[in-house]
């Protein structure tokens, strides 16, 4: 369902297939057990797609028109004068998600988030774990792996890295695949570091929510 909302997640069906096979050390089901869940799992995306080029055909006379180009002035934004998808985009989205640093002011609170993008290791540093060595299944976290970068690859060229946000929402799409390679992670047993990492980030993002939310001083 998640595909009728965010089209780009399309890229990952290869990797949703290859895990409907199951782990190696389970066993590999047979093939028609196999191609049946497949067709049971392709129904849903399959409906709302054709849904879907059959909407943009009735409503902009192309079945792939989605309509985002013809939102009064979008071309006219600045991030958006390549086009809405363009390699010119990749060096300012990957700033903004990965290394972009909050603003320093010369008082209280003296760090405020940007308002417009924000390192998503400095909002949610439980993201560290994503490089914790070991796993349960090698193969499955090599899948989610490729699956992250299918769909960051995506993100980094659209020209609009999210707009006024705290950190990115568009790597939101990710956080299924980085909750799977964490939890294959788990068999390194770092648990207090971990239960640190995932405290570390609740308190940071509920005083950035605080300060986008109910303060000015997104505004300084």
């Amino acid at each position: 369902m998640a595909f009728g909302n965010r089209t780009e997640i399309i890229l990952t069906a290869p990797i949703l297939y290859y895990l409907l096979t199951g782990r190696p050390e389970a066993g590999r089901r047979d093939l028609g057990t196999l191609f049946r869940d497949a067709v049971a799992f392709s129904a849903a995306p399959i409906v709302l797609g054709i849904l879907t080029l059959l909407y943009n055909d009735a409503r902009f006379s192309s079945p792939f028109d989605f309509g985002y180009a013809r939102i009064p002035g979008v071309l006219q934004e600045p991030w958006y004068r390549h086009g809405i998808f363009s390699v010119h985009a990749i060096p300012e989205n990957l700033y903004m998600m990965f290394l972009q640093p909050w603003k320093l002011l010369p008082g209280f609170p003296w760090m405020v988030p940007t308002g417009f993008g924000g390192s998503v290791f400095l909002y949610s540093p439980f993201l560290l774990m994503l490089f914790f060595r070991g796993a349960r299944c090698k193969g499955t976290k090599l899948a989610a792996w490729i699956a992250v970068f299918l769909l960051l690859t995506v993100l980094c060229l659209h020209g609009n890295p999210g707009g006024w946000q705290v950190s990115s929402r568009y790597a939101m799409i990710m956080m299924p695949w980085v909750f799977l390679i964490i939890l294959e992670n788990h068999a390194s047993r770092r648990f207090s570091l971990e239960c640190w990492l995932v405290a570390g980030s609740v308190l940071i993002n509920a005083w950035a929510m605080w300060l986008f939310c109910a303060t000015d001083y997104m505004n300084r």
